[in-house]
C-alpha cells in the first residue's frame, strides 16, 4: 500500500484518530477493567520449581480511565479532557537454555583448563539432580530447559486536552495536549538479568479552521 505524503515514510499499519470537542452540555465517562490470575489458565511450563505441581504464576492487571466534556463560555468555548492508567503485575515461567552434563564433558576433555569453572557452574545448576525445574529432554542433548519465574510490571498513564474556540460561524481554533508516560520492568531473556523501559512521548497541535463558504472549507 502507498500512503499519502502526510504519513511520510512510516512503515506499518497508519491510524487516524479523532479528538472529540466540547459540547454547550457537560458529559463524562468512567470505566475500570480488571483481570487477574484467577481468570487464566497456565501454560504448560508453569509449575512449582520445588514441588513440581502446577501452579497459576500471579497476574494482576487493572486498567481505569475517565473523560469529560463541557462548556467554559456557552456557544464560545469548550473543554474535552480524558485520562486512563494501566497497572499491570505478573510472573511468567521463564525457560533458559543450559549445557547438559554431556557438553560440560566434552568441554573439560577439550579444554582441561576450563575444568574450574565447569565444577562451579555444576554445583549451581545441574541436570538429572532432582530439581523439577530442571528437564533434560534427551539423554544426548547438547542443552537443557532450565525455567524458573520472573516478575513483569507494567505502569502507564496517558492523558489528552482539548480546548476549542468559536470566534464566529467561519472561524474556529483549537488546541490539544497528548502526553503518555510508561514503565515497564521485564526479564530479559531466559535468566534473572531484568531490562527497564521509560517512555514519555507527547504530541501537541493548534488548528485554525476556515470556512470560506458552504463548499470551499480550510
Amino acid at each position: 500500500m502507498l500512503y499519502t505524503a502526510e504519513h511520510g515514510a512510516g512503515a506499518g499499519g497508519q491510524v487516524d484518530l479523532v479528538s472529540k470537542t466540547g459540547t454547550n452540555v457537560f458529559h463524562g465517562s468512567l470505566f475500570e477493567f480488571f483481570r487477574n490470575s484467577a481468570l487464566d489458565a497456565r501454560q504448560f511450563t508453569d509449575f512449582d520449581t520445588v514441588t513440581g505441581l502446577p501452579i497459576r504464576p500471579p497476574f494482576h492487571l487493572n486498567q481505569y480511565g475517565l473523560s469529560l466534556g463541557g462548556p467554559i463560555k456557552r456557544d464560545k468555548t469548550f473543554f474535552f479532557l480524558t485520562y486512563e492508567g494501566l497497572r499491570q503485575a505478573q510472573t511468567r515461567s521463564l525457560v533458559a537454555q543450559l549445557p547438559s552434563d554431556n557438553l560440560l564433558t566434552a568441554i573439560v576433555n577439550t579444554s582441561p583448563q576450563m575444568a574450574p569453572l565447569v565444577a562451579v557452574w555444576r554445583l549451581a545448576v545441574r541436570p538429572g539432580d532432582g530439581n523439577s525445574n530442571c528437564v533434560d529432554l534427551t539423554t544426548d542433548s547438547c542443552s537443557f530447559s532450565f525455567i524458573h519465574p520472573g516478575g513483569v510490571r507494567l505502569n502507564e498513564d496517558s492523558w489528552m486536552v482539548r480546548l476549542d474556540h468559536k470566534f464566529n460561524d467561519r472561524n474556529t481554533v483549537y488546541i490539544r495536549a497528548n502526553r503518555d508516560v510508561s514503565f515497564t520492568s521485564a526479564p530479559l531473556g531466559g535468566f534473572l538479568d531484568t531490562q527497564q523501559i521509560i517512555t514519555h512521548p507527547a504530541n501537541y497541535l493548534l488548528a485554525w479552521q476556515h470556512s470560506f463558504s458552504n463548499t470551499i472549507y480550510l
